[in-house]
């Protein structure tokens, strides 16, 4: 028996059996972005964070960003609880914690005895240590593409987390539907407790993932390429215990990804065949392409559809970035 540790702890059973993401005996409740207090975005940092009880404010001007909270499972100190927290405002931005509450319930019946420890903090960002500087994500807007009138048109405004993904709160059904999920952030590197895992033995990479719910179960077979990138990842459930199988193939440009084509395969009994009558056993449905600014940012990821064996402008998601002088403006409203 071996251990993976993916984020979070993975149990291994045996050398391929899907492995289910645990709950560890330390939960932080808000990993997204629902406990946030300011639209300022924050970026990780490094620096030491001041610790101040119910009793005690920072001398320094701030505002507050986040409320953190942490829960731990049988006897753990205050001391362990309140590092949990310092570890999640490094990761939110935040300069300071001023402890909010701190409680220790216990559950006994007959046969279990449990104690459970909660600490809650309000994080706060001091102001001078609020700096511009260039690619603060702002929004993403969502467009569809008007055939008539031969424009894009906006649809929906997204706004992006501090690392420039979507914020969990605002990732509406449209985005979901035709951009996330069909993304590596999303088949590749989502983690909570509904994903499964599958790994090859002396192989770090990740060969199958599942995705389960009560009533679904949609899995994902990935192959890579010499250098360890993903090219094809195989998408695959059952809609009314028919197998539906989608094809996503993944080109790369400069080290990122520039290009995704997206295929449905011939379900089982279904004739497919081109304009020329010639068989084929899947139908290009989707073409996505990904561009970026010169720095890397993400810039526009544009989708076309397939009709005729010809790409048709779908919709597109263009990512915004704050200005100085917009950023100057948030931090004065938040003042």
């Amino acid at each position: 028996m071996r251990y993976l540790f993916l984020s979070t702890l993975l149990l291994l059973s045996s050398c391929e059996t899907y492995h289910y993401y645990t709950q560890n005996a330390y939960t932080s409740t808000n990993h997204s972005n629902s406990n946030r207090l300011t639209e300022i975005p924050l970026s990780l940092h490094q620096n030491e964070i001041d610790v101040f009880f119910s009793h005690e404010k920072p001398k320094e001007k701030y505002i507050k960003a986040f409320l953190l909270e942490e829960i731990a499972y049988g006897e753990v100190s205050y001391g362990t609880l309140v590092n949990k927290l310092k570890r999640q405002a490094y990761e939110k931005g935040v300069d300071a914690l001023i402890i909010l509450s701190r409680d220790r319930n216990i559950s006994e019946t007959e046969y279990s005895f449990t104690v459970t420890n909660t600490v809650s903090a309000l994080g706060v960002k001091y102001i001078k240590n609020l700096k511009f500087k260039e690619g603060i994500p702002k929004q993403a807007i969502l467009s569809f593409f008007n055939e008539e009138k031969a424009v894009y048109i906006p649809q929906e405004r997204l706004l992006m987390a501090d690392k420039g993904q979507i914020r969990d709160s605002d990732q509406s059904n449209l985005y979901l539907q035709y951009f996330h999920h069909y993304s590596l952030d999303y088949m590749l590197y989502e983690i909570n407790q509904n994903w499964r895992v599958l790994t090859k033995e002396n192989s770090n990479q990740i060969y199958k993932r599942q995705y389960r719910t009560f009533d679904k179960t949609t899995t994902f077979t990935f192959t890579y390429d010499k250098e360890g990138k993903v090219i094809h990842v195989l998408r695959h459930h059952y809609l009314k215990d028919i197998p539906v199988q989608i094809e996503i193939e993944f080109e790369y440009k400069n080290g990122r990804v520039s290009k995704s084509n997206i295929y449905q395969k011939a379900r089982f009994g279904e004739v497919i065949r081109d304009k020329n009558g010639v068989k084929l056993n899947r139908i290009h449905k989707r073409t996505e392409l990904y561009e970026y600014h010169s720095d890397g940012r993400p810039l526009r990821r544009t989708i076309f559809q397939i009709r005729d064996d010809k790409p048709k402008p779908l919709m597109k998601l263009s990512y915004e970035y704050y200005s100085e002088k917009e950023y100057n403006q948030l931090i004065s409203k938040a003042k």
